[in-house]
């Protein structure tokens, strides 16, 4: 009898070790796609650390809290498949939609920081700016007319100030991944480069410099530089924004997205900052 019993307790304690590996990793979803800058995937799953591998790359780790996990996944141009994984647990695997580009990130930088150098000039700075292309193809113009010879210097130089002021409001070199783009006292800028495809940009600004009028013009400026470098109508978001935004409810912590020539703009608010989500 006592055989027995000793017996079923061995079953009994057996199956609940099975029971225990046969814990399982469970997600809201199987497919997830690009929200904001990331992709993010939720879920549970018992003991502290999960580990997640994108395709066939470097395993990563994040944490656990009371049974549940987030894993950010940059989106990129193609399907991604990341498979999930933790101690006596089986793998689960959940896909990542492709995400659609900004554009490429050289000539979407290119074209930002042109716009950014040019709000630094005056309306007859740039108008005085655009004359000079012309004597490129008659440069004896300029030396046979001293007017227009001062002219043209004038403008150089102008367009030199302007580039040595907005060198810290420009965009960097390339460079693969997430990382911040820009970071001035009015405004953040941060991008998902992959693949030399611009996929997001994320742009943060403390909700004490909406109320500073220097501080907004700067983000006004930047954000309609980063609408344009979009293929977005800058002046049309900048609007769209403004009506958002003194329309907002208290308490109100997202607003309706803003889509312009196919670019969408998602707006969400923290008790310290705004963050504007950029996307295709």
């Amino acid at each position: 009898m006592n055989k027995r019993l000793i017996t079923i307790a061995t079953i009994l304690s057996l199956s609940g070790l099975v029971a225990g590996c046969q814990s399982r990793i469970t997600t809201t979803a199987r497919t997830y796609q690009q929200t904001g800058m990331v992709a993010t995937i939720k879920g549970h799953a018992a003991g502290k650390t999960i580990k997640y591998r994108i395709g066939s790359e470097t395993i990563h780790t994040a944490t656990i809290h009371n049974n549940s996990f987030v894993v950010s996944i940059a989106p990129t141009t193609h399907q991604q498949t990341v498979t999930l994984s933790a101690p006596n647990t089986s793998q689960h695997k959940v896909t990542v939609k492709a995400a659609k580009p900004l554009g490429n990130y050289r000539q979407f930088a290119r074209r930002y920081n042109q716009i950014i150098t040019m709000a630094q000039l005056s309306s007859e700075q740039q108008h005085q700016l655009q004359a000079t292309p012309q004597l490129k193809h008659n440069p004896q113009a300029a030396q046979n007319n001293p007017q227009l010879l001062q002219q043209t210097q004038q403008a150089q130089k102008n367009l030199n100030q302007a580039r040595q002021k907005a060198r810290a409001s420009q965009l960097p070199a390339y460079r693969q991944g997430i990382h911040p783009l820009v970071k001035t006292a009015s405004y953040t800028l941060r991008g998902n480069m992959q693949e030399n495809q611009l996929m997001g940009v994320t742009m943060i600004i403390p909700l004490r410099n909406l109320k500073n009028k220097q501080a907004a013009r700067q983000f006004g400026t930047a954000f309609m530089a980063l609408s344009q470098a979009c293929g977005a109508n800058g002046k049309q978001v900048l609007r769209a924004f403004k009506r958002a935004t003194d329309h907002q409810k208290e308490q109100q912590t997202t607003l309706k997205t803003i889509t312009n020539h196919g670019v969408h703009y998602q707006v969400a608010f923290s008790p310290n900052g705004l963050y504007v989500y950029v996307t295709k």
